[in-house]
């Protein structure tokens, strides 16, 4: 298994060395967690150590382990922090990661292929498809349980209805 992006370090915050961390994870305790290693890279053994301080308009600042001043926490701006794909918990059967949804075709009700689901965004609101069909531009459906019949990984296919109003 490899590893995933669960957090990036947008910029520093202040004088005294903390960072405002853009965090990936639903669940932010992933980064609170002793017994997962956060990495400073998806390849590399060079971990980073964090302690959360405070919620930032979305994001958090951050205390970083060996950076006490902000030329130190300017120097990890827009630096991306990797887990092990196997430290990742264990899904609920209706739940699933946004990773394993990137690449698996999107289909209506009566089979036509709609397109491939490119990637999964999220600007403020909710969790979007981005879905690049065969031919024209990419458009994005809300992962919605009235619009996502049903995403099944194994047959590597999502089960659409009532898009018609978000293609382009």
């Amino acid at each position: 298994m490899g590893r995933i992006c669960v957090a990036k370090i947008l910029n520093a915050h202040g004088i005294r060395g903390l960072v405002k961390l853009r965090i990936h994870a639903e669940n932010i305790e992933l980064l609170r967690d002793p017994n997962i290693t956060l990495y400073r890279d998806h390849s590399s053994a060079d971990t980073i150590v964090f302690t959360l301080k405070n919620a930032l308009k979305g994001d958090y600042l951050a205390e970083v382990k060996g950076v006490n001043d902000r030329n130190g926490a300017e120097a990890l701006r827009h630096l991306e922090v990797f887990m092990d794909e196997s430290d990742l918990p264990t899904l609920e059967d209706d739940e699933i990661y946004h990773r394993d949804l990137v690449g698996l075709d999107v289909l209506n009700e009566d089979n036509q292929k709609l397109g491939r689901v490119k990637a999964v965004q999220n600007f403020g609101a909710e969790d979007l498809l981005e879905i690049a069909p065969s031919s024209g531009n990419s458009f994005f459906l809300p992962y919605r349980k009235n619009i996502v019949l049903k995403a099944d990984t194994d047959a590597k296919q999502i089960i659409v209805t009532d898009y018609e109003d978000f293609i382009g």
